[in-house]
């Protein structure tokens, strides 16, 4: 209602010749909520206003200084509770804020993990684990001749039509995993290479593996 009361005041300071300005009908509902204020009423009498039947009038010979002192206590209230609001709306920000941090850091992975695709031979009859290495050899000689951006594509290419994990058809996709979510030698390879190298042939109890290092984190 702050704002409703100082514009009532401010138009008589502003306008103290202007009629209209000077009665406030008691019927009306925004004058009726108004005075229903705890303070308004009192405020309004104070500065010159005097009680008449469904009305609340400033005589034409009022004293225009009371109204004066009142618009400027009612602008200095408005301008602190601005700044108060302000204040809680900052403060709420910040709150929320730090709680988005704390969920990130709480997401984070308690261990370094590390991102990685691979292409899986696994030895058969006719392709004994030998001669799965030398294929994978080959396409890690084929892969280093791309550049980065067509390796990729053709990585991708190559685990879809060859690989022996269900990861190939996700292109080799491993996605992010913590140290010993895969068998020692993966892991060895996989937390040590260069970011964005391909390393292959290695070897595990699964079979032979061609592997891409794509990123790392550390964890916690």
């Amino acid at each position: 209602m702050h704002t409703t009361l100082g514009k009532i005041v401010g138009n008589v300071v502003n306008a103290p010749e202007e009629p209209k300005y000077k009665r406030l009908k008691t019927t009306n509902a925004k004058i009726k909520a108004l005075c229903s204020t705890p303070g308004a009423r009192q405020l309004l009498v104070g500065s010159g206003f005097v009680e008449e039947d469904e009305a609340l009038a400033l005589p034409a010979d009022a004293d225009i200084a009371p109204m004066q002192a009142a618009l400027q206590a009612l602008t200095a209230q408005q301008a602190a509770r601005k700044e108060e609001d302000e204040a809680a709306k900052a403060e709420a920000v910040k709150e929320q804020r730090a709680k988005a941090l704390a969920a990130r850091k709480a997401a984070e992975p308690a261990g370094p993990q590390v991102k990685a695709s691979h292409i899986l031979l696994k030895p058969t009859a006719d392709k004994p684990i030998e001669a799965q290495e030398k294929r994978i050899a080959d396409w890690k000689a084929l892969l280093d001749d791309h550049p980065h951006h067509l390796m990729q594509n053709k990585f991708v290419e190559l685990a879809k039509a060859h690989s022996d994990c269900p990861s190939g058809a996700k292109g080799g996709a491993l996605g992010f995993f913590a140290k010993g979510k895969m068998v020692d030698e993966f892991d060895a390879v996989a937390f040590t290479a260069k970011i964005g190298s391909v390393q292959g042939p290695v070897r595990s109890e699964h079979g032979v593996h061609l592997i891409w290092v794509q990123s790392r984190i550390a964890g916690k």
